[in-house]
């Protein structure tokens, strides 16, 4: 089964294409012993090798591992934000909320020092949609699912989530 990519989405899979799974390739220009100019394309590997950002063989959907960085972001903003208060704040309360912040993160530190790391709170719906994928991924683990129906289930898993 071939699928069909639109024509305005073309650029954008040629850019995912070239940066994280196939990578491009570079004309460099010879001279052969016929002192003729010769082209030769040598394969440049992409800006971000599969490895690096393919978490479903690294088995961090499976160990329930975070693949990202998004919610260490999202606690800190919206920590910051119930530090500052309000919207708009002057220079002067953004350099003291700052000063307070870093005194809670060195308090934080001290305290997984001493074994005492901090609660991860995390919402009910982000634990299901979780546990959600990672039965998928097991499904795709076992072969009871093809990649398709797994990238299928996935979609639908996140988009309704």
């Amino acid at each position: 089964m071939q699928s069909v990519v639109p024509d305005s989405m073309e650029p954008v899979l040629t850019y995912f294409d070239a940066t994280y799974v196939t990578g491009t390739y570079r004309a460099i220009r010879r001279v052969t012993t016929a002192q003729t100019p010769r082209r030769l394309h040598f394969r440049c590997p992409p800006l971000f090798p599969i490895q690096t950002w393919n978490v479903f063989n690294a088995s961090a959907t499976l160990n329930n591992q975070a693949c990202t960085n998004n919610l260490c972001e999202s606690w800190w903003n919206n920590g910051f934000s119930q530090l500052v208060g309000h919207d708009h704040p002057s220079v002067w309360l953004l350099i003291d909320t700052m000063r307070k912040d870093a005194v809670m993160d060195m308090t934080d530190i001290e305290c997984d020092g001493r074994g005492q790391p901090p609660r991860k709170r995390v919402r009910k719906a982000t634990r299901a949609l979780q546990l959600s994928l990672q039965r998928i991924c097991m499904a795709r683990c076992d072969n009871q699912k093809t990649v398709a129906e797994t990238l299928s289930a996935a979609g639908h898993t996140i988009r309704f989530a």
